[in-house]
C-alpha cells in the first residue's frame, strides 16, 4: 500500500523516474477500488451509457476514474522514464486507443461492409500490439544509476523518509 500511497503523493509529477513495484502496485490498487466502484454502480443501479446501451458507465466508477486519471498518468510516466522511454508514449498510446472505441470503431459501421470491417480490423490490431508494446516496456527493468530523466528509483535514498 505504501506505493500506491507514494504514487498519490506524487499525483502532477510527470518528471524523474517510477519503480517497476511503485507502479505496478499502484495500477493493482487502483483497479481494485475501480472494480469496487463498478459493483457499487451495479447495485445501486447508477449505470448510464454514452455511445450505445453496450458501453455502460456508472456514475461512481467515473469519479474513480477522473480521480486517478491523472496520478495513473503521471506514474506511467515517470516508469516510462525509467527504462529511459519519453513518458509521451503512454499519452499516445492512451488518446490511440479512445480514438479507435469513441471515434473510429462507431464511423466504421456506417461505412460499406468490407471497408469498415477492415478498418476496424486494422485499428484493433494496431491498438493490441500498442498496448502490448506499452506494457512490455512497462515491465521492463530500469536503467541502474541516473539517466536522462533523473535518478535511479531503486537507490534507497529515493524514497521518502518514512518509507525507508
Amino acid at each position: 500500500m505504501k506505493w500506491f500511497i507514494i504514487a498519490m503523493e506524487q499525483y502532477a509529477t510527470f518528471s524523474g523516474r517510477a519503480h517497476r513495484t511503485e507502479y505496478w502496485l499502484f495500477t493493482l490498487f487502483s483497479m481494485i477500488f475501480y472494480l469496487a466502484a463498478r459493483i457499487l454502480d451495479h447495485i445501486l443501479g447508477s449505470q448510464f451509457y454514452i455511445i450505445s446501451p453496450m458501453h455502460t458507465h456508472g456514475y461512481i466508477s467515473t469519479v474513480v476514474t477522473a480521480l486517478f486519471l491523472l496520478p495513473s498518468t503521471a506514474v506511467g510516466v515517470r516508469r516510462l522514464h525509467d527504462t529511459g522511454r519519453s513518458g509521451f508514449l503512454i499519452v499516445f498510446v492512451t488518446l490511440f486507443t479512445n480514438l479507435f472505441n469513441y471515434v473510429i470503431s462507431p464511423f466504421a459501421s456506417t461505412l460499406p461492409h468490407g471497408i469498415g470491417l477492415l478498418l476496424s480490423l486494422g485499428m484493433a490490431l494496431a491498438t493490441l500490439v500498442m498496448v502490448i508494446v506499452l506494457i512490455v516496456w512497462l515491465a521492463t527493468r530500469g536503467h541502474h544509476g541516473p539517466n536522462q530523466y533523473g535518478e535511479d528509483p531503486c537507490a534507497a535514498d529515493m524514497l521518502p523518509p518514512r518509507y525507508q
